[in-house]
């Protein structure tokens, strides 16, 4: 069945146990003299981004999701099989069914955190990450070289409609003579619109191999009871 090749929608709570879609946040690395910008995500690229706050001159971050917007779905997501949840998520069941979801579900990533300005950059001025902890940043940038930590970061997803997720799956990863056995928990509570998701990562296989980085073996995946110990971090362009 193919989707409509637009999408309207409506954003519900920013997550379960914040009754608000408007809060504040300092941004751990902002830099001095930089003009007000734009927080924005861009689920599917870069001309169908979306404006969820702003960056003022003192570094904070005044986020505010959007009540209603409106997205164009690029050609290469007109399939309704794309936007289930098992391709939303950044961590993939061996059986998608485990995750036994609506068969109505329909997800999608919200993309990068980014700054926005359309003097600097072309407009794309930084990339943010929200990080219980900075070290995990190399490794979210580029995992086929970087190591990961014991952390959590935070992406934002958007559902169709409400959604409790509450399973154990199982995954392996091979490559050469490294065999490494994977599981994630999910406890999510999605509500109709944006929500934000936690990726916790528990335990790390270390590969002892100077070709492959070492492997999250353990990940929570939930929606956060608390927000307030995020990191904002930005890599300005």
């Amino acid at each position: 069945m193919k989707t409509k090749t637009t999408l309207f929608f409506t954003c519900s709570l920013w997550c379960l146990l914040i009754q608000s879609q408007s809060f504040e946040a300092k941004l751990n690395n902002h830099q001095q003299g930089l003009p007000e910008m734009d927080f924005i995500i861009m689920p599917f690229d870069i001309d169908n981004r979306i404006s969820i706050g702003k960056l003022n001159a003192d570094g904070i971050l005044n986020i505010e999701i959007p009540n209603v917007s409106e997205i164009q779905l690029p050609p290469n997501v007109s399939n309704d099989d794309l936007l289930e949840l098992k391709h939303t998520l950044d961590f993939k069941c061996a059986n998608p069914s485990n995750l036994n979801t609506s068969e109505s579900l329909r997800t999608f990533n919200g993309g990068y955190f980014a700054l926005w300005h359309n003097k600097r950059n072309n407009g794309w001025a930084g990339s943010v990450f929200a990080v219980s902890d900075t070290e995990l940043i190399p490794w979210l940038e580029d995992d086929a070289y970087m190591q990961p930590v014991k952390a959590s970061y935070y992406k934002l997803i958007y559902a169709t409609e409400d959604a409790v997720i509450k399973t154990t799956c199982n995954d392996s990863w091979k490559s050469l003579d490294i065999d490494i056995d994977r599981v994630y928990i999910f406890d999510l509570n999605l509500k109709k619109g944006f929500n934000l998701i936690e990726y916790q990562i528990q335990d790390i296989f270390i590969t002892n191999s100077d070709e492959i980085t070492n492997k999250p073996n353990k990940v929570l995946i939930k929606s956060p009871s608390d927000i307030s110990n995020i990191i904002w971090y930005a890599k300005y362009f």
